[in-house]
């Protein structure tokens, strides 16, 4: 697998995955209204709930992506390395199982941005490197265990 580290999301991968803390009461409408329409109206009618680690497949058309998934990064005060962990695992786990092999995500944008704001000074950018990294890799264990299991 291949991957790339920028700055900005990337249009051209075919799913986006964006990270949501449950404290953030913004829901995307700086970036796409619709987007954040959407997302409202999951969360009125409790079809997607703001718990760490919940999954929430958008019912955006006009993207540029084939798919958009909200992630659940929980509350700004709970986060810990391992659940950056489970998250990017979670994330790798998804792509994985809809076949698509480009994506792009702002997760590691949101950990930063948390990390360089003081409220959780434990996490720098370069250990929030290393947690998604060691997300990917359990996520591929666990897909190789999984297709393993299948082979007679």
């Amino acid at each position: 697998m291949k991957i790339n580290v920028q700055e900005n999301l990337d249009i051209k991968c075919d799913v986006l995955f964006l990270g949501l803390f449950d404290d953030d009461m913004n829901l995307f409408r700086d970036y796409n209204k619709d987007l954040a329409d959407d997302l409202q109206y999951a969360i009125y009618n409790k079809i997607f709930e703001r718990q760490f680690g919940k999954t929430y497949p958008t019912r955006i058309t006009n993207s540029a992506y084939k798919r958009i998934f909200i992630v659940s990064l929980g509350k700004k005060s709970e986060l810990t390395s391992n659940r950056i962990r489970v998250v990017a695992s979670r994330v790798f786990g998804f792509l994985n199982m809809l076949k698509f092999s480009t994506f792009t995500t702002n997760i590691a944008m949101q950990l930063s941005t948390l990390a360089q704001s003081g409220s959780n000074g434990k996490f720098s950018s370069k250990n929030i490197g290393r947690y998604i990294s060691e997300g990917l890799i359990l996520s591929d264990r666990k897909s190789t265990r999984l297709n393993s299991s299948h082979v007679s």
